[in-house]
Parts: C-alpha cells; sequence; structure tokens
C-alpha cells in the first residue's frame, strides 16, 4: 500500500519482511534510510509523485495558459501527499503561479473543499494521489466537472470516471516489480539488501468526452503523447 499503510508497517513489525508500493517519498517518510540499501525489513517500489509535479504543471499551462492560481486537492494529513503539495507550490511560484492545498480526505468533506474553491476563483486543480480519497474519487471529478475548472489527477482512475486528464507512474507496473520483490524474499533475500526502486514508466490519459463537455480544448500536442484517450 502506500505512505500510510507502510508506516503502520513499519511501527509494528522488525522482524517480518514488508514490501511496499506506491510511496511518493521512502526517504523523507522515513521508510527506509538508503535507497539503494534500504536496511530493516522494508523495500519497494517509489512512485515520484513528487518529481512529476513539473509535468503536471507543464499540462495544465497547455490547457490552461492564463491560469494564475492553483489548488492542489489531496489529503493533508499525508505527509507524502503534502511533500508533492509542497513540491507543486514550490515549482507553481517560480513560474508566478499560487497553489494552494485542499483536504478532500473524506467524502464529507469535498463539497466544503470545493465550495472554498469557487469561492476564491482558483483557475485549475491538480488532484493528488490518495489512497483515501480514491473512494469519493467520482464526488471529486463531478466537483470538479461542475466547476468546469481544468484538471490534473495524479491516479489514472480519475479520468475513468469523467476526470479530464491523469499523469501519473505506471501502477501496474510498479505492482509486478513489488510482485518479483516479494516473490525474491520468498526465496531467501533480505528486504535490507533490496533496492527501493522508483517508477521508470510514467502514462498520460486523456478524458476526451469530459473535456468536451466542461468546453476545454485540449491540444493536438496532448492527444499525441497520450497513452490512452477516452473518447
Amino acid at each position: 500500500g502506500g505512505t500510510p499503510a507502510a508506516l503502520a508497517a513499519k511501527k509494528a513489525t522488525t522482524a517480518i519482511p514488508v514490501v511496499f508500493c506506491g510511496v511518493t517519498d521512502p526517504l523523507g517518510s522515513g521508510l527506509v534510510s538508503s535507497l539503494a540499501r534500504p536496511g530493516g525489513n522494508l523495500t519497494g517500489m517509489a512512485n515520484l509523485n513528487s518529481e512529476v509535479v513539473g509535468k503536471w504543471l507543464d499540462l495544465m499551462r497547455d490547457i490552461a495558459p492564463g491560469m494564475k492560481t492553483l489548488a492542489f486537492v489531496t489529503d493533508t494529513g499525508n505527509v507524502s501527499s503534502m511533500g508533492a503539495f509542497h513540491s507543486l507550490r514550490d515549482a507553481a511560484h517560480r513560474i508566478g503561479l499560487d497553489a494552494r492545498a485542499y483536504d478532500a480526505s473524506r467524502a464529507e468533506i469535498v463539497t466544503q473543499a470545493f465550495r472554498a474553491i469557487a469561492d476564491e476563483r482558483i483557475d485549475g486543480v491538480v488532484v493528488g494521489a490518495s489512497g483515501r480519497m480514491l473512494p469519493h474519487r467520482q464526488a471529486i471529478a463531478d466537483a470538479i466537472a461542475r466547476l468546469r475548472l481544468p484538471a490534473v489527477y495524479a491516479t489514472p482512475q480519475y479520468p475513468e470516471v469523467g476526470g479530464l486528464m491523469s499523469y501519473s507512474a505506471d501502477h501496474l507496473a510498479l505492482w509486478a516489480r513489488a510482485a518479483e520483490k516479494v516473490h525474491r524474499i520468498l526465496e531467501g533475500a533480505k528486504p535490507a539488501d533490496l533496492p527501493v526502486e522508483q517508477a521508470s514508466t510514467f502514462l498520460l490519459v486523456v478524458n476526451l468526452r469530459a473535456a468536451k463537455s466542461m468546453g476545454i480544448a485540449i491540444p493536438q500536442s496532448i492527444l499525441l503523447r497520450a497513452d490512452r484517450v477516452i473518447e
């Protein structure tokens, strides 16, 4: 699982091998002491979400070139999610954008978050990766669609329910590599000796049907780069 699950497993045991997947910053969150030699009983796969924020911003500027303010909808209680926000905020500041975080970690506060986004006249939205948000991803995608805001999501599950587009690590590839690590551990390898691997393949998914319904023009350059287009 992601960072909260991995941290809980680390706290629960120092003896049972743990293979994590979908963690943004294994070093910064304290899961391992080194990517090359993790030490302890944990190893796994990092999804590099904090390092793809530049891609999110590039996509947002392509579809909303006049954008001045940007909402990052996330789980503000998740250390990795907030790490991604800080990276996004710093990168946005360098190009003259004001990025703000809004908590949507629970279904009952989604309406509140998007009411604030509407009241503050935010120009665009990036939705972060959080397992706590996935169960109510439809409500999040619908709220953004009602506001007709350009948006980039950090996981491909959102375009599948009407979100505009996503750019993220290929999570199926991450899980496959994590399974290989489990296999090696079952054959006798120690987690401490198995390097934490970083995502090397990324996917761009575009929901053209959603774009048309919101009146958002998707540049041909994005469509040509897309790994999947939903029509």
